[in-house]
């Protein structure tokens, strides 16, 4: 995590973590996650925590049903914060990515 990553942290009120649901980003997520909880000015002052909310990136039922991904659910119980949104899986924005377009 970048320094300027840190600087936000540590002096957030609140954090959208953003994730995809592959297990190394969920991974991902949950370390930054416990860095909110443990190395926020909040933390260190010992008031009130970061409020954390997720939104979940990429997500295909259909990849689910394959066991290409992670559910929803599965998300939820390891993250274990309130979900604000679902932005589905996009096949146009995926090939214009691969294609380095914009």
């Amino acid at each position: 995590i970048e320094t300027g990553a840190i600087l936000a942290i540590y002096f957030a009120d609140e954090a959208i973590v953003t994730t995809n649901p592959e297990v190394s980003s969920v991974r991902d997520s949950d370390r930054i996650l416990g860095i909110i909880s443990s190395k926020s000015r909040r933390s260190e002052q010992n008031i009130t925590p970061v409020k954390e909310y997720l939104l979940l990136t990429r997500y295909n039922p259909i990849r689910v049903k394959k066991g290409e991904m992670l559910s929803m659910k599965d998300v939820l119980e390891i993250l274990r914060i309130p979900i604000i949104g679902v932005i589905p899986e996009d096949a146009s924005v995926l090939r214009a990515s691969n294609q380095g377009e914009s």
